[in-house]
């Protein structure tokens, strides 16, 4: 059994590492240049505006009934983008690839805002409304909707449901940790360990 989970284990390895590599990479920065070029470069020719209506608004205090304020708009924007890749990763990158490194990840991000545009576009075009007569939407309804793929967008919510385990895992276990490090306590209580 212990082989069978250590193949399984490689197996997985080896396949993150390979997409995670090339085919990712040119997928994305593939599709955000084709989606650049559908939306008529909008990233580019309305830059000024999308800064002066985000970053522009942010300390308008006008809330309607039943929307956030623009700050809280900014804020959450900003807390479900920035993770600790975004921290950790840039440092990383600059130190291991130079100055180049940072000019390229500015121009994948200009391309990426007709990926997220698009994103938001169609969030916002196939929302509803649900029993409780809030709006409700993303991916799993576009993908339902839009394309008729039921079974996708199921499969999608599940594996996002299934990818959220490991991630409020790993941020529930590494806070603590850091205070107990800090405090000198070994924090072996925290993790579960295999047994031999």
């Amino acid at each position: 059994m212990a082989e069978l989970w250590s193949a399984f284990e490689q197996g997985l390895a080896d396949t993150s590492n390979f997409l995670w590599t090339y085919p990712l990479a040119i997928l994305l920065i593939a599709g955000g240049i084709f989606l650049t070029i559908r939306i008529k470069f909008f990233q580019f020719r309305f830059f000024g505006h999308v800064l002066h209506q985000t970053i522009g608004q942010i300390f308008n205090k006008t809330k309607k009934t039943g929307t956030i304020t623009p700050f809280q708009a900014f804020t959450s924007a900003l807390a479900s983008t920035a993770g600790a890749t975004n921290i950790v990763g840039v440092p990383v990158a600059i130190s291991l690839g130079g100055p180049g490194a940072l000019f390229w990840m500015w121009v994948v991000a200009l391309i990426g805002m007709a990926t997220k545009y698009s994103e938001i576009l169609l969030g916002m075009k196939y929302r509803e409304k649900n029993d409780k007569n809030i709006w409700v939407g993303g991916p799993q309804y576009y993908i339902k909707k839009a394309l008729g793929w039921k079974w996708v967008s199921s499969a999608f919510a599940f594996f996002l449901m299934i990818e959220l385990i490991p991630s409020t895992m790993v941020q529930s276990l590494l806070k603590p940790r850091g205070h107990l490090v800090g405090l000198s306590i070994s924090p072996a209580p925290l993790c579960v360990q295999q047994l031999p």
